[in-house]
């Protein structure tokens, strides 16, 4: 498996949680140091020398591209209300030391890891940059629940917008738990792998719709949540009534190519409206029952069949 092939264009990466043994800091046979020359590769064997490989095309790609690992960045500086451009230093050495020391601590174990616990060990390395766009890209293996983060009397909490056909009772249910570990402690042990601003953008990305790291068997196993080699977990909501139901779930291939179907067979789905009109740069709805109006911006990009001064007449004389 190579992952490689999960870079493509724009850095993207997405990670998750902590991997048995990797606490403690073994001093490796080779130890790379932001370069390739003269670095002696630690394995010899194929599959074990192939993530080596792509380990460390991970870590160059981030240490010529990230702007605080990078020996240089090119940046735009204001200079007495001038513009001024060109290569500076914006090194976080502590950043950079404390990402070399985990590449380097990850290589030696990779005999020891599956292919799943090596993604996630990169997912928590990248996280660690705390840049909001990076991630490693995990295996689609997931429940088949959507949950989407709502601000409910001073906490956020996750409520289900997709649920299995033979579930309908907790369709828009608050998840409480996964196989008796509340929800809280199992957002806790995924925050490691997680860069965010704030609480909702945490539960926003742990959730994430669909494929959120919280759904997805790998990681569950990962955490501790569910065991090894098993596809099942039960998932305890409380309805909108105030009952607490617990549905026991199998898992599915989100990447499957027949996804759409599969939903619309064995899925019951009811789009958020932050999730609907994705084609559109802008939008709005008016809730009568709630006496309410829903203004979505999902770009900064003029309509050409509603240009933004129309939009904005039509929410104020909507109000």
């Amino acid at each position: 498996m190579c992952f490689r092939r999960f870079l493509s264009g724009a850095l993207s990466l997405f990670l998750l949680i902590s991997i048995c043994g990797c606490q403690e800091k073994p001093v490796p046979m080779g130890s790379y140091a932001g370069t390739l020359d003269g670095y002696t590769y630690y394995h010899s064997d194929d599959r074990n020398l192939q993530w080596e490989e792509d380990i460390l095309y991970l870590a160059e790609t981030f240490l010529q591209k990230e702007p605080y690992l990078a020996e240089e960045c090119f940046v735009y500086t204001g200079r007495e209300g001038k513009v001024r451009y060109g290569y500076e230093s914006l090194q976080d050495m502590e950043l950079r030391n404390t990402f070399l020391e985990d590449i380097n601590v990850l290589i030696p174990q990779i005999p020891e890891l599956s292919d799943e616990q090596i993604l996630y060990a990169l997912q928590r390395i990248v996280a660690g940059l705390s840049d909001a766009h990076s991630m490693v890209i995990l295996p689609d293996l997931q429940f088949p629940f959507a949950l989407v983060p709502f601000y409910e009397e001073g906490e956020v909490v996750l409520r289900a917008c997709t649920v299995p056909v033979t579930a309908r009772e907790v369709l828009f249910g608050k998840l409480l738990a996964i196989n008796d570990v509340p929800v809280k402690d199992i957002v806790e042990r995924l925050l490691p792998y997680i860069s965010c601003e704030n609480e909702y953008s945490a539960m926003q990305m742990i959730s994430n719709y669909y494929c959120g790291i919280l759904l997805l068997v790998d990681g569950l196993q990962v955490i501790g949540v569910i065991d090894q080699g098993v596809e099942e977990a039960d998932f305890c909501f409380e309805t909108e009534s105030g009952e607490e139901v617990t549905i026991t779930a199998q898992v599915f291939n989100a990447g499957d190519p027949n996804m759409p179907d599969l939903i619309k067979r064995t899925l019951y789905h009811a789009e958020p409206l932050m999730y609907q009109h994705n084609d559109l740069s802008y939008w709005m709805q008016e809730l009568a029952e709630n006496q309410a109006l829903y203004v979505r911006f999902n770009e900064v990009k003029e309509r050409e069949d509603l240009p933004y001064g129309q939009f904005f007449y039509n929410i104020m004389h909507t109000i």
